[in-house]
């Protein structure tokens, strides 16, 4: 890995083993702290547990897909850096209207960092998807 990015907390889902491990060894070469979830129903538990800098979720897996977590992440008040990875030629249309970027498969491990620490770097792309409303957020004294 050429980039090294030291702190940036990434969120992994994926219910391939495989792709889980290459992407969690290579960001964590590239100085990210990483957690591996194994679908959605996991991914929504720890999504809460830490200040996730992104999120790098597959399209297309069994039960509820990387659709409904970005949805309902989204619907919990994520507002950070999701990136949906799919090698499927309907994706870009369905990461047009969840309002997230695709990545699509085959990937560059390198790339991936860099268009991370590119999105974070720029302001992440924080859009709503349709028909999923702003959540109000609650003011701590």
């Amino acid at each position: 890995m050429e980039n090294t990015v030291p702190g940036l907390a990434i969120l992994i889902v994926d219910d391939d083993p495989i792709v889980r491990r290459l992407l969690a060894l290579s960001l964590r070469s590239g100085g990210c702290i990483t957690y591996e979830a194994t679908d959605v129903t996991e991914a929504l538990k720890v999504l809460v547990l830490a200040g996730w800098t992104a999120i790098i979720v597959d399209l297309d897996m069994p039960g509820a897909d990387g659709e409904e977590f970005v949805l309902r992440a989204r619907n919990r008040g994520y507002d950070g850096l999701i990136l949906v990875l799919s090698s499927d030629a309907q994706a870009k249309g369905r990461c047009a209207r969840l309002g997230v970027p695709l990545v699509q498969k085959p990937f560059n491990p390198d790339e991936l960092l860099q268009r991370i620490v590119e999105s974070v770097g720029a302001g992440v792309r924080r859009e709503r998807p349709i028909g999923i409303p702003a959540r109000k957020q609650a003011h701590v004294s």
